[in-house]
């Protein structure tokens, strides 16, 4: 990929065998253990009973300088903490027998009620409250299919076939975990220097501002690049779609 940018990673499939080791390449290619190792990170995460607990990574991930924190054969330091202070209670605790069994446990005894993965938003919706969000198809930390399996929770547990009256995600190609990366990830949404373009069409906030105070509802998100380069974002389930002269929005199925 030339520039970095998967546009719809969920459209890539990839396929770690294309890289093994044979009698024509034995040096830039992967050994049958370095194969399945791959394989296995680019997998869904599956609970004890065969449920989803976490989609894939987006592949392009790993092209971010960030993605070695959590490819380094460590926890993570926040889910680290997590485990150790708050489920186990055991500040020496070294994961190296963690397991789904304990993923099982901590969802079973969900602290505080942090869990938060539920699709009934009726009583938002009904009192006219406006959800917008923005998630980058090349952050390492959280798969962007986790935003769309929660926007698909809401609509099948809404019974909504469209979220638009009151959510809009917006997915964001090349953007790493909430800003950074080569995509047109500059649109208002961190500090004062991604407002390059004070207007609703190119900063999320002023664009919530517009749909809450003005009934205006943003259609798409205008982002730049750090080159200066600029593309429009889709509102899911709509694709970017290259017309031959620019990105356009197309809606599902068309």
């Amino acid at each position: 990929v030339k520039d970095e940018i998967i546009t719809e990673p969920d459209a890539c499939n990839f396929r770690p065998e294309a890289l093994l080791c044979n009698g024509d390449n034995t040096t830039a290619c992967l050994s049958n253990v370095q194969v399945e190792t791959l394989r296995k990170i680019y997998q869904p995460l599956y609970g004890i009973e065969g449920q989803l607990l976490f989609p894939r990574p987006d592949p392009g991930f790993e092209a971010s300088p960030d993605s070695q924190s959590i490819l380094n054969g460590t926890i993570y330091p926040i889910a680290g903490d997590w485990f150790r202070y708050t489920i186990f209670n055991d500040s020496s605790y070294d994961f190296s027998n963690f397991s789904l069994k304990d993923i099982a446990l901590a969802d079973s005894i969900n602290p505080g009620g942090i869990s938060t993965f539920d699709g009934d938003f009726s009583k938002f919706r009904d009192r006219g409250g406006k959800f917008l969000t923005y998630h980058g198809r090349r952050d390492w930390l959280i798969p962007s299919g986790n935003s769309k399996r929660l926007y698909n929770l809401i609509s099948r547990t809404l019974e909504m076939p469209s979220l638009d009256s009151f959510y809009r995600l917006f997915l964001i190609p090349g953007m790493d975990h909430c800003h950074n990366g080569p995509g047109a990830g500059i649109f208002g949404q961190m500090t004062i220097a991604s407002n390059v373009v004070n207007a609703s069409t190119h900063n999320v906030l002023l664009a919530m501002v517009d749909w809450v105070e003005g009934g205006v509802p943003p259609d798409n998100v205008v982002g730049l690049s750090l080159d200066g380069q600029q593309r429009t974002h889709c509102r899911y389930p709509q694709t970017s779609v290259w017309s031959g002269e620019m990105w356009i929005c197309q809606d599902a199925g068309a």
